[in-house]
């Protein structure tokens, strides 16, 4: 299972997560980002870091759905993501994997940007050509240069569940979804911005990601609820 593959990546396995481990984290971000203030002045009143992200940033968590889509869950319903990484247990609504997919392309389309969770040392990352592609290990190997109409693997809810449980797809990073765009051929890519510095590839650190790769690779998405369908919300019965 999900949950037994996860537990052999966990380079403590055997030994519990200590029920103190957010004060010790936040003791690390307190050393090398400073203590945050508890209140501080912006434009002439005063704030805590809580209500300025409420009254100036108009932040509120609750307007946000994280998302993923693996078939050992039922879909439509949230589950806890089986991954070392997920320490606080947070859930994810699971949906069909071309279900995941079209809600990114619409949350583009409707001007929204995704948070993407997604493995980027699998074969087909390739930051410095800018491009991120689902291809076979013997194509990626001969991939002399940036294409975007390279032929691709085929990919389906099995196989990416297959490779979730064998530990090839992990949560290997953050990245920022912020835009679509089309080839000449008609093969649509979601443009990523990566926090790899603006000199990595040839679209000064952005990344071009193929549906292909998307679907294989990505662990879960975090994005706003308003860019979800009013259909999409019931099935979720999110309100």
């Amino acid at each position: 299972s999900a949950i037994n593959a996860t537990s052999k990546a966990n380079p403590i396995k055997g030994k519990e997560v200590n029920a103190d481990w957010e004060r010790g984290y936040n003791k690390i971000l307190d050393k090398y980002l400073g203590i945050p203030p508890h209140e501080f002045s912006y434009n002439k009143r005063t704030y805590t870091p809580i209500s300025f992200a409420k009254e100036v940033l108009k932040f509120n968590p609750d307007d946000y759905i994280y998302l993923t889509s693996f078939t050992h869950h039922p879909y439509y319903k949230p589950f806890i993501l089986e991954l070392p990484d997920n320490f606080s247990n947070g859930g994810y609504y699971n949906l069909p994997l071309n279900e995941l997919t079209e809600a990114v392309a619409g949350a583009i389309k409707m001007g929204y940007t995704v948070t993407w969770d997604a493995d980027v040392s699998n074969n087909g990352f390739n930051a410095k050509m800018g491009f991120a592609l689902h291809l076979s290990p013997e194509t990626g190997k001969r991939l002399a240069e940036s294409t975007d109409d390279i032929v691709e693997e085929n990919y389906d809810a099995a196989k990416r569940q297959r490779l979730f449980e064998n530990l090839t797809t992990q949560d290997d990073h953050l990245m920022h979804i912020i835009g679509t765009e089309k080839s000449k051929d008609g093969k649509t890519f979601f443009i990523v911005k990566n926090s790899w510095g603006n000199t990595v590839g040839p679209y000064n650190g952005f990344i071009h990601v193929s549906e292909a790769y998307f679907a294989i690779n990505t662990v879960s998405i975090v994005l706003p609820k308003a860019a979800l369908s009013k259909s999409l919300l019931d099935k979720l019965m999110v309100r």
